[in-house]
This record gives C-alpha cells, structure tokens and sequence, in this order.
C-alpha cells in the first residue's frame, strides 16, 4: 500500500529491527509510517505555530501508547515515540526551507533527547543513514493539503450515501482507534455484536 513511498522503504528497511527490539511495546512499519504521516501532517497543518504543539505531542503519544498496554515498559514507550520523531526528522532533512530543515529538526532532537532511552543514539543514527529525495518533504507539504481536501470531500460523500440509505440514524464520528500488531479496530472489543441504531 505505500510501496512507493520513499520514507515508507526507509521505514521497511530496518523498521523489523526496531519492532524486534520493542519487545514489549511492538511498532511494525506499517504502524510507524501511520504515526510518522500523523506528526508530519500536524507540522503541515500549523507550520512555524507547531513548535508550541510539540511537548504536548510528546506527551499525549506517551499517554496514548500506555492505553494500550499500561505492563510496557516507559522506556520503551520513548524509544518508539523517539523512532517517529527521528524518522520525522529525516523528512524534515529533506525540506529546502530553513525553518524545517534546521529548527524544527533541532527541536524534535531536543524532545528526544528530554525523554532517553537505552541506545537512543544508535537508534537515531540508523534512521539517518537512511536516503530519501531531497525536497521529499516539500513535496509532502504540496501533496497533503490536495489529499485532505480529497478525503475530505470523499468522506461528504460517503456521509451523504449513507443518510439516503439511513435517513433516520444519527452520524457517529471514531474519537479513539486502537492498533493492536497492525489491525485497526475502532475500539477493544469482547463479542462485538453489530446493529444500525435507528
């Protein structure tokens, strides 16, 4: 599915090193390119504004992540939050524009940095011998804000469909999505049963 994607075959690359050495916590590529993609369309989003988001990300992944197993280890938490934030930053690397390539990378290392783990530096440079074209993430800048106006418009779509099949039923929108070894559920569920709430 993202084959193509050039960060995604960095990702793939060495992406089984890290999940092997997650024991506990586990993160497939597949699930570092999702969350990866997330922090970039955030820094997409608010630009320069971003660097007042980034300790609050931080922290909101840590709590995210012990949702989903409260056992693993914190310092594990830390080494996958840090795997996205490095591999962000090799993105970021790519950028022709100073304030991506030079501040906000420093910053996402500062963050890092405050929050160790056992061979983050080993870590971090395996992601950064990695290659990826230069200008990759300008052209994801470009390309991001043409597929969330797509999305967007896909999903009125859909939502219009569905209320001609449903005219009665209320819309209800996924606030939480749990990943568990790569399968998205909308939720931990124990015999789900499915009915359309009229």
């Amino acid at each position: 599915m993202y084959s193509e994607n050039e960060l995604y075959r960095s990702m793939e690359k060495i992406g089984p090193q890290f999940e092997y050495e997650l024991a506990q916590f586990g993160l497939c590529p597949e699930e570092c390119f999702i969350e990866t993609h997330e922090l970039l369309s955030l820094i997409a989003d608010k630009g320069e504004d971003v660097m007042d988001d980034l300790n609050n990300y931080w922290f909101r992944k840590i709590t995210e992540y012990r949702r989903f197993d409260r056992q693993v280890d914190d310092e594990e938490i830390y080494k996958a939050i840090g795997i996205i934030f490095g591999f962000a930053i090799l993105a970021l690397d790519s950028s022709h524009h100073s304030f991506y390539r030079t501040q906000l990378t420093r910053r996402l290392i500062e963050l890092i940095v405050e929050h160790p783990f056992k061979g983050n530096k080993e870590t971090l440079g395996k992601i950064f011998e990695e290659d990826i074209p230069d200008g990759w993430f300008d052209n994801f800048l470009e390309q991001d804000d043409a597929s969330v106006a797509d999305m967007m418009a896909t999903i009125g779509e859909q939502t219009a469909d569905l209320r001609k099949q449903y005219p009665n039923t209320t819309p209800t929108i996924v606030i939480n999505q749990y990943n568990d070894s790569c399968l998205q559920t909308m939720g931990k569920m124990t015999n789900p049963q499915f009915k359309i709430n009229k």
